[in-house]
């Protein structure tokens, strides 16, 4: 531990940086104001039953509280996932809002050119293929058989994407098409079970 003059001053330091008064900080440590007062003129420390909980209302780390000094390191790497956190849950926003926003233009270009839906539909089905891809994961992260459950919605859809180009398109292709298709999923199955066991 440093020396108390110091230490005072750090603990007076962070309290100022966290809002609190001196009596503000007391009532969350259950103490009375002159506690405070005295460690931060450096004149007692604070008992060791209390360290946690000061630590945690100060928002510092034992470390820096027993060495009276912002650990750069530890702080550093914080704010680093912090951006990274940041950065990954914005850019998650703007993918689904740009599926969104691609929902709506192909359904007001069909209208206009068309004036009936038609290939919407595979637009449609094909933006929830890429949201199955890209944005499930997310929702499914902590479930075991996430890929599988992925790769069943896809292939539902891969499906019904088929059966919308025959329908829209009038074509006679439809049950090769389910043919190649099933055997592409198994094939995936198979591999993700593989991989998962």
């Amino acid at each position: 531990m440093q020396d108390k003059k110091r230490f005072g001053e750090y603990i007076a330091e962070k309290r100022k940086k966290m809002n609190l008064t001196q009596e503000e900080l007391a009532h969350k440590l259950y103490v009375i104001p002159t506690t405070i007062s005295k460690w931060e003129r450096g004149i007692t420390y604070p008992d060791i039953s209390m360290i946690t909980r000061l630590c945690k209302e100060l928002n510092i780390s034992e470390h820096e509280f027993f060495t009276a000094c912002d650990d750069e390191t530890i702080n550093k790497e914080k704010r680093e996932i912090q951006k990274y956190r940041t950065f990954k849950k914005w850019l998650f926003i703007l993918l689904n809002l740009s599926y969104l926003i691609g929902i709506v233009v192909c359904f007001i270009c069909n209208l206009v050119l068309e004036k009936e839906l038609s290939w919407f539909f595979i637009v449609l089905i094909g933006i929830f293929i890429s949201f199955s891809i890209t944005s499930v994961p997310f929702y499914l992260k902590n479930n075991k058989f996430r890929l599988i459950k992925i790769s069943f919605i896809v292939t539902g859809l891969v499906y019904l994407l088929l059966f919308t180009i025959h329908y829209v398109n009038k074509g006679q292709w439809l049950i090769g098409s389910f043919i190649i298709a099933t055997f592409v999923f198994i094939f995936l199955c198979a591999t993700i079970l593989i991989g998962t066991f």
